[in-house]
């Protein structure tokens, strides 16, 4: 049984831990292959995440991020399957 929030006392309300929320991981792969991010830098910009592309491995990876990703004269794009990313900060 919950209680109304009118009911609880405030040293009840301050004490309660919060329910931690997590997020559902990311999935990595689809029925069509893997999922890889694209990074990229225009000029002298830092690299920025710009998208994602699904492919059954690097090479055509590289070829759908390119083409899709081609209205502008990049400095420089990079892409990596979304397995391999390390987070730093893991999504909670």
């Amino acid at each position: 049984m919950t209680q109304s929030p009118a009911s609880i006392s405030p040293e009840a309300a301050t004490t309660q831990p919060m329910p931690e929320r997590v997020a559902p991981p990311a999935p990595t792969r689809t029925a069509e292959g893997d999922i890889y991010e694209v990074f990229s830098r225009f000029r002298e910009d830092e690299i920025h995440h710009i998208g994602s592309v699904v492919a059954l491995n690097d090479d055509l990876a590289q070829m759908y991020a390119g083409e899709l990703y081609d209205e502008w004269r990049w400095a420089e794009m990079r892409i990596i399957r979304r397995d391999q990313l390390i987070d730093i900060i893991p999504v909670k």
